[in-house]
């Protein structure tokens, strides 16, 4: 947890200020619509006096996703490969929903609740899992566009990070190429050439907030030839 804190924190600092409230508006709004759409809810159950029943069954749901999560995320880990996605892919549309909404039913029947009941409000509940990540997505590409005209980041098309002002590149890349690699999956890789009157001494990249030579013989970043990496 104190892994995923510090990660959340750095995260968040290196937004720019204004994808930074954009996000936090928009979660904001998520939060809002999840407590209206829960209240309304609510209130269908009250007005048939089942509001125990209701609460029961939707307190239920969280340890009902994370059984669900793991029927799919388990045996998938123990496949390597890309066997791996499709295994977790072939879970999540067949056994994960059928362990999902079996739940649901049976934390139904035994609160008093009806079947319809059951896969109604398990249907609501994944619809609140679901539609805010979709819109997540769907906002994401907006939301840096915004912050690069407010802040004149540069921040890339998907990435959180702020970039420096834009420079024009130090090194050519002659080539670019896609691999697929048995046990690990697809690689991309850059070949880099200094351009002439320029000497690379050193490269390196920045791991928690040090600087680490990435250029060396053992390096499994990075590659060089003379001039070429």
């Amino acid at each position: 947890m104190e892994t995923l804190n510090a990660s959340l924190s750095t995260l968040l600092a290196s937004m720019p200020p204004t994808l930074r409230t954009l996000w936090g508006l928009f979660a904001l709004l998520m939060l809002l619509a999840i407590m209206a759409s829960v209240r309304w809810e609510r209130r269908r159950y009250v007005a048939r006096n089942q509001a125990l029943a209701w609460l029961l069954l939707r307190i239920a749901t969280l340890p009902i996703i994370v059984a669900s999560a793991a029927v799919v995320v388990l045996p998938s880990r123990a496949i390597s490969g890309l066997e791996a996605l499709a295994a977790a892919y072939l879970l999540a549309f067949s056994l994960g929903p059928l362990v999902f909404f079996g739940l649901h039913w049976l934390v139904a029947a035994v609160v008093g609740l009806s079947r319809r009941d059951a896969f109604a409000i398990g249907g609501s509940g994944l619809l609140i899992l679901i539609v805010p990540l979709l819109l997540a997505s769907q906002a994401q590409r907006w939301f840096f566009e915004i912050a690069r005209a407010v802040d004149g980041s540069g921040a890339e098309r998907g990435s959180p990070f702020v970039q420096g002002p834009q420079k024009p590149q130090p090194l050519q890349i002659v080539n670019q190429q896609r691999f697929t690699v048995p046990e690990i999956g697809e690689l991309w890789t850059e070949r880099w050439k200094a351009p002439a009157g320029v000497q690379v001494e050193r490269v390196e990249l920045k791991v928690r907030g040090q600087f680490v030579a990435v250029d060396g013989a053992s390096s499994n970043y990075l590659c060089k030839t003379g001039a070429d990496i």
